[in-house]
């Protein structure tokens, strides 16, 4: 069954926690991963934090502005693709649309505590899949030292 989690941020930016969790994605070896984003700035944020993850590394990906899309292991983009036939979905703020990810084996929604938007849509989201019962799905909040904790 393909899971969906949801990675809700209290205490972290994007900036802070995505490159943590891509981090823990890439070790896993269990497959590449499409990022989706709802708007241009914020991919070109994360696309500069993963050139330069504590200023001495870097996390390997790519946007449609790189060649070898199809060789990346993690692909940014704003559209609704998967060019590395990746098995990861990640939603940077809202979700993509279901017809979309339901062709991932695992989706992962990171979502911030400070945008109303992003919390509603995260509800909604939750609440239609486990309606459905076609995801296993897995919450998990930051706790007071920032740490992740399975809320559900």
């Amino acid at each position: 069954m393909p899971s969906f989690n949801f990675y809700h941020l209290t205490k972290s930016t994007f900036e802070e926690a995505v490159p943590k969790i891509m981090e823990k994605m890439l070790a896993s070896k269990q497959g590449n991963a499409v990022m989706i984003f709802n708007n241009e700035p914020m991919l070109k944020r994360i696309d500069e934090v993963l050139w330069s993850v504590g200023g001495t590394r870097f996390i390997p990906h790519g946007t449609e502005k790189e060649s070898f899309k199809d060789k990346q292991p993690i692909y940014l983009t704003q559209a609704e693709e998967n060019p590395n036939k990746a098995k990861f979905l990640i939603h940077i703020g809202s979700a993509a649309n279901e017809n979309f990810y339901s062709k991932f084996e695992k989706n992962i929604l990171i979502f911030s505590n400070n945008d109303e938007k992003e919390l509603v849509d995260a509800r909604n989201i939750w609440k239609k899949l486990k309606s459905d019962a076609n995801f296993e799905l897995k919450y998990y909040m930051q706790d007071e030292s920032g740490n992740w904790a399975e809320k559900g």
